[in-house]
């Protein structure tokens, strides 16, 4: 679809920006008080929707907080795609000793429960640790935090509305 094609109805463009995780922060400019317009445009992530009568001053401050938001949206998405690929990278096998080991169990009853010795257990951590780059267990609990978050976290608290989506997701109507 061109992007002509995404102005053609009020926050098109918008949906696909989010459902694409592009971090780019919008600043909606109304032409009337639509209050369900408003609440759509935060819930995608708008930074701010300004009547048409706005004041320089507002714009300008608008467009700094957007450029800010802009920042830190890409270092989420950045950061989470990150870890997840680091994540993509163990074998089953790691990532059944790496979950076991996040939840508290010890090398001993992992070694049980998977029907491997302790020795290989400890095997499976180095090689954990040297795939996801970390070197203790904190840093190890964080990346899967990083991991685990939803991408659409990272547009707003509002976004818990709109589960990580594909793009195009929102386009339709």
């Amino acid at each position: 679809m061109p992007l002509v094609d995404y102005f053609d109805r009020p926050l098109r463009l918008q949906a696909y920006l989010r459902g694409a995780f592009i971090p780019l922060c919008v600043v909606c400019l109304a032409t009337s008080a639509d209050i369900k317009l408003a609440v759509q445009a935060t819930q995608l992530g708008a930074i701010t929707v300004l009547p048409q009568d706005h004041s320089f001053e507002d714009l300008s401050q608008s467009l700094l907080t957007a450029a800010n938001c802009q920042r830190t949206r890409a270092a989420w998405i950045s950061e989470t795609r990150n870890a997840r690929q680091l994540l993509l990278m163990l074998s089953d096998r790691q990532r059944d000793v790496m979950f076991r080991v996040l939840v508290g169990v010890t090398n001993k009853a992992i070694g049980l429960q998977l029907d491997i010795s302790v020795k290989t257990v400890e095997k499976h951590r180095q090689e954990v640790h040297r795939r996801t780059k970390t070197s203790t267990l904190p840093d190890l609990v964080r990346l899967n935090i990083l991991a685990e978050r939803a991408m659409g976290t990272a547009f707003g608290p509002t976004s818990d509305n709109f589960p990580d989506l594909e793009p195009g997701s929102l386009l339709a109507g």
